[in-house]
């Protein structure tokens, strides 16, 4: 008797996040306690600005202001650009709107308009991708784009192959088997990342298309906050005064930080871009759990008005 024991190989750590925002406005006006000003000097010197870019001069594309996300994902645009069939619109019920076609299931849900697209169990498969493994992340750009994504907002973040294996009852592994693949996309405004917006293409071992997964909110026309004229160097100062103040200086390794959109919802639904910084913290004598396990904290800093 055998049971199937999924080990995700070649993939990046799982992370675990916990996001809190803290304001640099008020850290940067308060006066540290001298015997805190060694801590504070300590975390500075852990600080990674490297990705801190210039962010003075940022206007949203027209094609990112154009893009509506009713629109765009209704069963008559969905079925076309990711499945290559028609959806016929069947109802709707718990917050979410269905539709189906001969290969494909359609949810949408109400509130935020996230997508799943599903291949019917036992339907019959589509045609696989030409080019196998190395084609799959272009192919998934590509369909993204068919549904009407900003070609300029699109970053592939990631690309993971599923593989399991055999298990007997001694516990002895069998070879390897691939399940299928994954292709992660973020979306990104000047190469920043925005928050909550992104969408995984999902495909067979064979190389035909199962599932996509798209959370594409609608931004706003108007009342983002996309610049910032503070320096890298002032930035790391007011993150290492903000973690101090907040009790999280249990840090030993290298802090990141970076540029991210925080998406605020207004009444209507659609999305305001507030600039932030970043900082990812290595929960304290964490090791790697099973290889692939790490748990981290990140921290969102509002940047002064």
């Amino acid at each position: 008797m055998t049971r199937k024991n999924r080990h995700p190989r070649e993939n990046r750590p799982r992370l675990t996040a916990a996001v809190v925002l803290l304001t640099l406005a008020a850290a940067a006006t308060a006066v540290a306690p001298a015997a805190a000003e060694d801590e504070i000097d300590r975390l500075v010197g852990l600080m990674d600005t490297t990705r801190l870019v210039p962010m003075d001069e940022v206007v949203l594309p027209p094609e990112s202001l154009a893009y509506n996300a009713r629109r765009a994902l209704r069963p008559n645009s969905v079925g076309p650009a990711l499945a290559g069939e028609s959806l016929e619109f069947i109802g709707q019920g718990r917050g979410r709107f269905f539709a189906v076609s001969p290969g494909f299931t359609y949810e949408l849900r109400k509130d935020t308009l996230a997508l799943l697209l599903l291949r019917k169990e036992g339907a019959v498969p589509g045609e696989p991708v030409p080019g196998g493994e190395p084609a799959l992340a272009e192919d998934a750009l590509r369909r993204l784009t068919d549904l009407g994504l900003s070609a300029g907002e699109l970053k592939l973040v990631d690309s993971r192959r599923l593989v399991f294996q055999e298990q007997d009852e001694e516990g002895n592994l069998g070879d390897p088997t691939v399940a299928g693949y994954k292709e992660f996309v973020q979306r990104t405004i000047a190469g920043v990342p925005v928050l909550d917006s992104r969408a995984v293409v999902s495909y067979e071992s064979d190389f035909r298309f199962e599932k996509a997964l798209v959370h594409w909110p609608t931004l706003a026309a108007e009342g983002h906050r996309l610049t910032s004229t503070m320096q890298p160097d002032k930035i790391a100062l007011t993150v290492a005064e903000a973690l101090v103040a907040a009790g999280e200086n249990d840090v030993t390794g290298s802090i990141p930080l970076r540029w991210v959109y925080e998406a605020i919802e207004d009444p209507d639904g659609r999305l305001r871009l507030e600039l932030r910084v970043e900082a990812t913290l290595l929960e304290p004598e964490s090791p790697l759990e099973d290889d692939d396990v790490e748990k981290i904290r990140v921290r969102l800093f509002e940047l002064p008005g």
